[in-house]
């Protein structure tokens, strides 16, 4: 056992999740509530502009190949051709940032959907395009140090790497997970004003469940590159220390920081975010991917992931969807597709590996990708994806973001190889 992991393991569980209650990854929802209207508007927060009445998608009717990847690449053109408006969006997020930076969380996981989109059969065009973009950013990572936001797109990074074994694409990563893990984080202390303020300290450490996807797969993933254990190291510590402080046994679900532990919503029900949980639920997918099999945690992770899954299951709605609300989804009444589309992911990876029984998981499968399949329009928009957030909230039918092309095409990388 290394030195760092001494040091940590001195700090208390209690004390080493104390500063959760940081809002985190996914930031602050503009609180105005749009108006609902036939007419198609473009949100106000995002960089580009419909010029359409947008009718809707009407492919993606039947579990095929050929429609799942007609509906896919639909999908993923609409992202291609609003790129460039992306990038160069003077948007900032919540700590001043630039929103939508290339390094950042939201670029980041619309890159992991894109990458793995890109390595179905005959989508050679995206995955050029994704490594143009990387090779545009020139494979770095974001500037602050310790948080996982900042190192997503190592996710990208790996996998390419895996494809054409260029060391440069590793080169910024690696040298800022080498630094972590020489610099361990040890934040121990309570520390309420600084989470309220969402500064730094707060996010030393992965103090809120979408960090588990953003970072851990990143390290799990280095390990298997490079054949170093350490990084296996520092994400299994890391990883658990998140996963069980904010675990419900009962519910088989996850809590999105501390300030929910204790919260109920208006009806006196647990709140169990979609989002939050549709990243905790596909980075149980991407961390058993890099683990060896006969590691001694891979037990562990099929538990977790097998529990989650039937939760999943018994919560899906009849529509095939997954609302804001995980157990009160009549309080946002409408499909949330962010976090349907990481579980339709992980379900679908579940039984492709074996994992998850297909007689009892394909039609849930089937039924969430008819929901997604449903909510896109016809040049290809994502629709009730929800703002960027951190909680359950209303989702109207326009709302898009980069993240929920991300976990589509995630899905859809899957649900491709389940179809005849």
């Amino acid at each position: 056992m290394s030195t760092n992991i001494k040091v940590v393991k001195a700090l208390s569980l209690a004390m080493l999740i104390a500063l959760a209650g940081c809002t985190g990854t996914d930031g602050v929802t503009d609180p105005a509530e749009k108006t609902t209207s036939t007419v198609f508007k473009a949100p106000r927060l995002l960089p580009y502009t419909i010029h359409v009445a947008a009718p809707m998608h009407e492919s993606g009717k039947n579990f095929t190949k050929v429609d799942i990847k007609q509906t896919a690449n639909l999908v993923a053109d609409w992202q291609v051709r609003h790129q460039n408006e992306f990038t160069m969006s003077p948007l900032a997020n919540f700590q001043g940032m630039k929103r939508y930076s290339f390094g950042g969380w939201l670029m980041g996981a619309m890159s992991i959907g894109m990458v793995k989109w890109g390595q179905v059969e005959g989508n050679e065009k995206y995955l050029s395009f994704i490594r143009q973009e990387a090779e545009k950013f020139n494979w770095q990572v974001e500037e602050r140090i310790y948080d996982a936001d900042d190192y997503i797109i190592g996710q990208l990074y790996i996998e390419l790497y895996g494809i054409d074994k260029q060391e440069h694409y590793l080169t910024p990563l690696k040298k800022r997970l080498d630094y972590l893990y020489a610099n361990w984080p040890t934040v121990n202390k309570e520390s309420e004003e600084s989470c309220e303020q969402l500064l730094k300290d707060c996010r030393e450490r992965w103090t809120w469940i979408d960090a588990l996807f953003m970072g851990g797969p990143v390290w799990a993933n280095m390990a298997k590159s490079t054949g170093d254990t350490k990084y296996l190291e520092f994400a299994e510590y890391e990883y658990w220390a998140s996963f069980d402080k904010f675990w419900d046994k009962q519910e088989s679900l996850l809590y999105r920081d501390s300030r929910f532990l204790n919260a109920r919503d208006v009806d006196g029900k647990k709140i169990f975010w979609s989002r939050g949980n549709g990243w905790a639920f596909a980075s149980l997918a991407r961390m058993l991917e890099a683990l060896p099999k006969n590691h001694p945690s891979r037990n562990k992770y099929i538990e977790r992931f097998t529990s989650m899954a039937n939760s999943l299951a018994n919560i899906q709605q009849a529509d095939g969807s997954w609302h804001s609300s995980l157990l009160n989804p009549e309080l946002f009444n409408m499909p949330e597709n962010s976090g349907s589309s990481f579980f339709t992911f992980g379900l679908a990876w579940g039984v492709n590996n074996g994992i998850l029984d297909k007689s009892k998981y394909q039609p849930v499968i089937e039924s969430a990708w008819a929901n997604l399949s449903r909510n896109i329009y016809a040049d290809g928009r994502l629709g009730y994806v929800q703002p960027s957030g951190y909680d359950p909230r209303t989702v109207h039918k326009e709302d898009t973001d980069v993240y929920g092309v991300g976990a589509f095409l995630l899905a859809a990388s899957q649900v491709y190889l389940l179809a005849k």
